[in-house]
């Protein structure tokens, strides 16, 4: 110790350790500076330091401190930020409390905390926190929760990990983090994320591997979350889990609010509020259940959530279906139904693409609601395939024309309404859309289907005919004018009947002519109307002398030409008794003679055609039946008798 003295008696003792101690003359301390920076200005009777300013820690500027001292010779030192330490009468600290509210009760040797509680952040309570310190006087903060902060000897945060294994390894000034690395959630791998802080404290965590954002509030309480598909969650829950947001739209669909409720167990319910869907999370995150507004339910998902088994409801009054669902590297999808064998393919946006049916029936275009448009129809009874045309009116109801000619009519459930084929026109159908009743169109026939269990069915026409059919559709007995046909081709049409002992043999020619064959040498030759064009005796082919379908033919040719060439004389008689009513002169007076002779000319010619035509159909029929009565004559039937 040196001691120096000025020329008032005052004097400043210098320490082997740094400190310098300026005294009065009357020997009372003044002054003191310590190695460290410490500077103390006032002091008790005895010389110890009441006031001073201190040198800031962690980078922190100088602050005044007060001093207090108790009976026992402890203190405790008040300093400008808040903190208080107490010491023993050693001067060894004993408790220091900071200003944010920390609390530490164990030190090292030179004062620095080994153990405490600080207050919870984000809402958590206090925890407790050890602390370590290495040579270099750096140091490892432990937390109760798990966390750990590795600080430099400045006291700067270096890295901090969290017990569900987020790592950060770059702070601001506050010790804040502001990159890391955070573990992946539902299945996926860790990602980096980047924070930065708002004046007011908030902070953007911006996730690099999925895009996502999440801004949180001074207090760390989450306000927003941004996903990289466009959904945004504004309202969450005390774990900062979101309970409301809204989702972008599917397929074209527009986006819409979500709400969502958590279970006891983690797991959680998303009810979405634009389609009526609800999807069943666990605690993980992964997809259990997801139920459709339409009745749908799907059980079994993939990795990515995507429903790969499920129940639909039935369409057209069918029971519900189990579906199977695979999906290809580029996201589209093959949707396979079990009970009815359909296969709907769709593109990676859910698109339908393509349909093929159980029968074979192949969709291929569709409208922007997935109802198909266009596709062809298999090959049935040696028929060809044949395509269909769908349209759709505003309500939803259908028409579906087929290449031969078909006309379906649904209503907007699907549900047969009407159907036009081959002539007829069916009105009521049963609860599979079978027809139960038609007309023929332009006739007056009718007819009524009634199906049996085995979906058989009987077909009875008003004018007494009656058709079976077996559950295919295919003709199997016919019942007409007392005879009955027991064999049919792939057309529906008689190849054989009987009736009275009699027996008949129907075979069809690709020219379009029919052979009827009483028995195997003798029978008749019709044209497609059922016009006798030839007979056969004794194996051999007479063919008329007259044309007799030519002849009907002709008849129906002049009938309409007969109906023309009237219309035409009566438009001119019109056209001339308009201009005797205009022209009002004696030689308009001709006019009206020339239109008494055209009225004349008309009933005359319309007379004339129509003997025509008496004639010749009273020809028509006096040839098929003398071809009728040859045909007898010339049978051996009648040469028998």
């Amino acid at each position: 110790m040196d001691i120096t003295y000025g020329g008032d008696g005052s004097s400043t003792w210098t320490y082997a350790d740094g400190t310098k101690v300026d005294r009065n003359a009357a020997g009372d301390i003044t002054h003191e500076t310590t190695s460290d920076g410490a500077s103390f200005d006032r002091f008790t009777a005895d010389g110890r330091p009441t006031h001073g300013t201190v040198p800031g820690a962690d980078g922190q500027p100088a602050q005044a401190v007060d001093i207090t001292y108790g009976g026992d010779g402890s203190s405790t030192w008040t300093y400008a930020d808040g903190t208080k330490v107490d010491r023993n009468a050693a001067g060894d600290i004993t408790h220091e409390t900071t200003s944010d509210g920390a609390s530490f009760d164990r030190f090292t040797a030179d004062g620095r905390p080994t153990h405490g509680t600080v207050p919870g952040a984000d809402g958590q309570p206090a925890q407790a926190v050890d602390i370590t310190y290495g040579g270099d006087g750096s140091s490892t903060w432990t937390y109760a929760d798990g966390t750990k902060v590795d600080r430099n000897p400045d006291g700067a945060v270096v890295r901090q990990t969290t017990s569900e294994g987020s790592v950060f390894d770059r702070f601001n000034g506050d010790g804040r983090p502001t990159h890391g690395t955070v573990p992946g959630q539902d299945g996926e791998p860790a990602q980096q994320v980047d924070i930065t802080y708002g004046a007011d404290g908030s902070s953007v965590w911006s996730y690099q591997g999925d895009g996502s954002k999440v801004f949180r509030a001074a207090d760390g309480t989450v306000t927003r979350q941004e996903l990289k598909d466009g959904s945004v969650f504004d309202r969450f829950n005390g774990d900062g889990r979101p309970t409301h947001g809204t989702a972008p739209g599917q397929d074209g669909e527009p986006a819409q609010q979500v709400d969502i409720t958590y279970g006891a167990d983690g797991s959680s319910v998303w009810s979405y509020q634009g389609d009526g869907s609800k999807v069943f999370r666990a605690a993980d995150g992964t997809v259990t259940r997801q139920e459709l507004k339409d009745g749908s339910v799907f059980d079994r998902f993939n990795g990515d959530g995507r429903p790969t088994h499920g129940t639909v409801p039935g369409q057209d009054g069918e029971p519900a279906q189990q579906v199977d669902i695979t999906y290809g590297a580029d996201g589209s999808s093959v949707w396979s139904y079990q009970s009815d064998g359909t296969k709907v393919y769709r593109n990676a946006e859910g698109d339908t693409t393509r349909q093929v049916l159980e029968d074979g029936t192949t969709f291929d275009q569709f409208d922007a609601k997935g109802n198909p448009t266009h596709g062809t129809a298999p090959s049935t009874n040696g028929q060809p395939a044949q395509q269909i045309t769908i349209t759709y009116a505003p309500d939803g109801s259908s028409t579906w024309k087929y290449g031969d000619g078909t006309t379906i009519r649904r209503d907007p459930a699907g549900t047969v309404t009407v159907l036009q084929a081959g002539g007829w026109t069916f009105d009521r159908f049963d609860g599979q859309g079978r027809p139960t009743h038609g007309t023929e169109d332009g006739k007056n026939n009718a007819v009524d289907v009634k199906y049996s269990d085995d979906g058989s069915s009987v077909w009875t026409y008003q004018d007494g005919t009656i058709v079976n059919r077996d559950s295919d559709g295919d003709v199997v007995l016919m019942q007409a004018d007392g005879w009955i046909y027991d064999a049919f081709d792939g057309r529906g049409r008689p190849l054989h009947g009987s009736k009275d002992g009699k027996t008949v043999t129907i075979s069809y020619g690709a020219d379009g002519l029919t052979t009827i064959m009483n028995d195997p040498k003798n029978g008749m030759i019709t044209d497609g109307n059922g016009n006798p064009v030839a007979v056969v005796v004794d194996g051999k082919r007479y063919e008329y002398a007259v044309q007799i379908p030519l002849l009907g033919e002709s008849i129906g040719s002049v009938r309409k030409q007969r109906d023309s060439i009237e219309s035409s004389l009566n438009a001119m008689a019109i056209h001339l008794q308009s201009i005797c009513e205009s022209w009002n002169s004696p030689a308009g007076d001709k006019y009206e003679v020339l239109t008494t002779d055209l009225k004349k000319l008309t009933t005359d010619t319309r007379g004339l055609l129509d003997d025509a035509l008496k004639a010749m159909q009273k020809s028509y029929d006096t040839y098929v039946a003398a071809e009728g009565a040859n045909l007898k004559s010339m049978t051996a039937e009648t040469r028998q008798r």
